[in-house]
């Protein structure tokens, strides 16, 4: 790719790391909070054949921790949203949208495709637990993405295998899901998945306990999180799970020995 827009990206990784990169498709389950992130990231460091898939539309909630939430977008699909604009950042890149879920129903039609790398940047359980099992079984690399509710300290977040986790209910719950239905998981009880993660080792605060803080400022309690009460969400805190997600992708890709 004769670019000028990504010197930085090939002085950073090299000719050879950067024609990985190019060449790499990389699939993104999630396009919200960490999942805009993430795809922004990926494409302004050259990657050049990527899938998206969501099927919500924005929302005036967004605005606070989502890359493609503004007042112009509200009420748009956000894999429409994300994908013009990734498109004004690399006009040659190759792009596929899919507006829906990732669940049992779709899962098929849209891990049809062959992919380098999958990001699970998606909230249900079970879903996280099917992509999950799937990647395991056929070999595909894939990385996982924790919640990111009621965090405020960014310098909290790492990578780390899913088996390793804490201060995480959400990959909590997914890795016991994996242990009870899949019993190459039991085996790994004390060990290593070989599934990288990125979390929060930072304790979740609830809206609950903040009010029990401050008293006199209860704010309006507008959403909630059906596992554990109320939470805030804030875009340093999503923004830095998205970037650390595609750091990894990019390091994995450029040391691959398979593109």
């Amino acid at each position: 790719m004769d670019d000028r827009r990504f010197e930085g990206i090939i002085n950073l990784y090299g000719e050879a790391g950067f024609t990985k990169l190019v060449k790499a498709h990389v699939l993104v389950l999630g396009i919200g909070g960490v999942g805009s992130w993430i795809c922004e990231a990926l494409v302004r460091s050259g990657i050049s054949n990527l899938t998206i898939v969501d099927l919500d539309d924005i929302c005036v909630s967004n605005i606070n921790r989502q890359i493609h939430s503004t007042d112009l977008t509200v009420g748009k699909f956000k894999v429409d949203i994300m994908s013009e604009r990734l498109l004004s950042i690399n006009p040659k890149l190759n792009i596929t949208t899919k507006q829906t879920f990732f669940n049992e129903k779709s899962s098929a039609e849209i891990l049809s495709t062959p992919y380098d790398f999958v990001i699970d940047a998606i909230d249900n359980v079970q879903d996280k637990v099917n992509i999950i099992y799937w990647c395991f079984k056929n070999n595909c690399p894939v990385i996982t993405v924790g919640a990111a509710g009621g965090k405020q300290d960014p310098s909290k977040i790492i990578v780390n295998d899913l088996n390793r986790t804490e201060q995480d209910k959400l990959l909590f719950k997914v890795r016991r899901h994996l242990r009870r239905n899949h019993h190459e998981f039991r085996r790994l009880h004390d060990r290593t998945y070989k599934i990288p993660s990125v979390y929060s080792t930072e304790k979740a605060r609830s809206l609950h306990e903040i009010n029990a803080d401050n008293k006199e400022n209860t704010p309006d309690i507008t959403t909630k999180n059906c596992n554990s009460g109320y939470y805030g969400s804030s875009s340093i805190v999503t923004a830095t799970m998205g970037f650390m997600t595609a750091a990894h992708v990019l390091k994995e890709i450029t040391a691959s020995d398979l593109l």
